[in-house]
């Protein structure tokens, strides 16, 4: 186990380093030692070995989602608050739930089987500090949503269940494509447009006295839609196994946070808004993936088959992976760069097989 001493007193050197190189390399190709460095920089989480299981503090398959999150949130406060350690969804049962905060020294063992589906019940999900496409502000809850915490993760074989579709939080997007009636909520009627203009006019997040600015309070009337998962200025984060589907809006979303982990992990997108999002980063952040099943493209749902059916989609063009020699650094995926014309295009990755996707 690496110590947070030791961690931190790596990142100081490897900082340093990388501002002394860093004007050379803006015209140098990748260099491999460096991205080692890098990896060897990053420190995974480590556990109490106590195990919390749900059913202990009152979740049960079948109770309403309201019960189940006191429940849930019960068993966290408690693993955070004798140390940490594991805390159980057991294998085999499906839990109703609304949002979830995690605490520091908490792992969220999803075991296989097992499913917590988040419920479209905007009232569970309280107002908090996040950010809602790239701009600060105050929102609903992501599904599991994590604030200046510091060694979580989110593991098991099990399913995540975001609850999203084109009957529950999908038509908040403003677009009928995906159930959006005029006369109901949606982002498009001011909501979207009150967010950025407050990041023009520069209006901060907090009053002189600490107190929310209410021109950044957002809530379940103005549409914009949670994040499956959110952590918001933490550090050492792992994700790992976890199947994540139906996300109400982005998939896995790290905001100003540090040392990420995140290994095989199926997103499963045609059930993720049709792949928009899977992973966004807030900006830049410090961390690994590996082998990481994700889509970034607004994908049909029948091309989305085809890709997972390792067809070749018809309206496509599939560019295999250049080799590192060959790529501008744009930011770090699978120990890889991605080029930039991969940027604003999107790509999508299967079976560990990276490969990026032209426009339609």
């Amino acid at each position: 186990m690496q110590s947070n001493s030791n961690c931190t007193m790596k990142r100081i050197d490897l900082i340093l380093f990388i501002l002394l190189t860093s004007l050379s390399m803006a015209a140098q190709e990748w260099d491999e030692a460096l991205y080692r460095q890098i990896e060897q920089s990053i420190c995974v989480p480590q556990f109490a070995d106590e195990a919390y299981d749900i059913t202990r503090f009152g979740a049960k398959s079948g109770a309403t989602a309201a019960k189940n999150q006191k429940a849930i949130q019960k068993a966290i406060d408690k693993c955070a608050k004798k140390g940490g350690g594991c805390v159980v969804v057991p294998a085999g049962q499906t839990f109703l739930t609304g949002a979830l905060a995690l605490k520091s020294g908490v792992n969220l063992e999803v075991q296989e089987g097992a499913t917590l589906l988040f419920a479209f019940e905007p009232n569970l999900y309280p107002i908090v500090e996040t950010s809602w496409e790239g701009l600060e502000c105050f929102n609903l809850s992501p599904c599991i949503y994590a604030f200046q915490a510091h060694d979580i993760a989110i593991t098991g074989k099990g399913t995540i269940d975001g609850g999203g579709s084109t009957d529950t939080w999908w038509p908040w997007c403003g677009s009928p494509k995906y159930g959006a009636k005029p006369d109901e909520i949606g982002q498009n009627h001011g909501s979207r447009a009150r967010l950025l203009k407050n990041g023009e006019d520069g209006i901060p997040m907090y009053d002189e006295k600490g107190r929310r600015s209410p021109e950044r309070v957002f809530g379940p009337q103005d549409g914009l839609r949670p994040q499956l998962i959110n952590f918001n200025k933490c550090e050492r984060i792992l994700m790992e196994d976890v199947t994540l589907l139906r996300s109400p809006f982005w998939v896995i979303h790290p905001l100003q946070s540090t040392d990420i982990t995140i290994r095989p992990t199926d997103f499963l997108p045609k059930h993720n808004f049709l792949g928009w999002s899977q992973f966004a980063s807030d900006p830049a952040f410090t961390g690994y993936l590996d082998d990481v099943r994700f889509y970034n493209f607004p994908l049909t749902v029948e091309q989305l088959d085809e890709l997972r059916a390792g067809n070749e989609p018809v309206g496509l063009e599939a560019i295999e992976q250049q080799t590192i020699e060959e790529q501008a650094p744009v930011y770090t995926l699978d120990g890889r760069r991605l080029p930039a014309s991969a940027q604003p295009n999107g790509m999508y990755m299967q079976g560990g097989k990276k490969r990026m996707v032209k426009g339609l």
